[in-house]
């Protein structure tokens, strides 16, 4: 268990990085930051998971954006069906549209977006500020079914690199439509 003391808000999030032993764990895949929640009418530890956490199993690492000081903790969820990102297998579809977290978040030079789509099908992907204005045209047109990933290099439409800031993943697919939030450093 790891402690940022005392429990406040954070305005600004930092981003924490902890490393692991990977034989403290029996699998190095599906681990995640976990934030301890306070709850001064119950005494024991609940904690609640960090989905946007970025694991690093080559360099045995953890790394998440934190928006609470407190008490964190890396544990393993049996759940997940996959946490990393691409090399990209598209056997282990997961039969249902999903946009993964993208990795890493924040980011400061490329991110990748990881997706699953469960039939062949048309996806529009663009990236949106905090005013809705669409900056960047990611990739539309026809997708085979499975897991697939797009990179976002930190640029606009007009090449020129955005600035720092909340930038807005929106990921069509057929009728259905799934918005994911980064963040983006300089």
């Amino acid at each position: 268990m790891y402690g940022i003391l005392p429990y406040v808000k954070i305005i600004d999030p930092i981003s924490l990085s902890i490393y692991y032993n990977p034989s403290d764990f029996e699998q190095n895949e599906n681990l995640f930051l976990y934030h301890h929640v306070l709850n001064q009418f119950n005494p024991t530890f609940n904690f609640n998971k960090i989905d946007e956490s970025y694991l690093n199993t080559d360099e045995h690492y953890i790394s998440a954006s934190l928006y609470y000081t407190g008490l964190y903790k890396i544990m393993y969820d049996e759940n997940v069906i996959d946490t990393t990102s691409p090399p990209v297998d598209s056997t282990k579809s997961s039969n249902r549209f999903i946009i993964y977290q993208n990795r890493p978040n924040p980011f400061n030079n490329t991110t990748t977006i990881t997706f699953d789509i469960p039939e062949n099908g048309n996806i529009r992907v663009a990236i949106f500020n905090v005013l809705g204005k669409r900056i960047k045209h990611i990739k539309s047109g026809y997708q085979i079914a499975g897991k697939d990933y797009v990179i976002w290099d930190g640029r606009n439409d007009q090449q020129s690199k955005v600035t720092s800031g909340i930038y807005y993943c929106v990921f069509n697919y057929g009728n259905q439509t799934a918005t994911m939030k980064m963040l983006f450093l300089k």
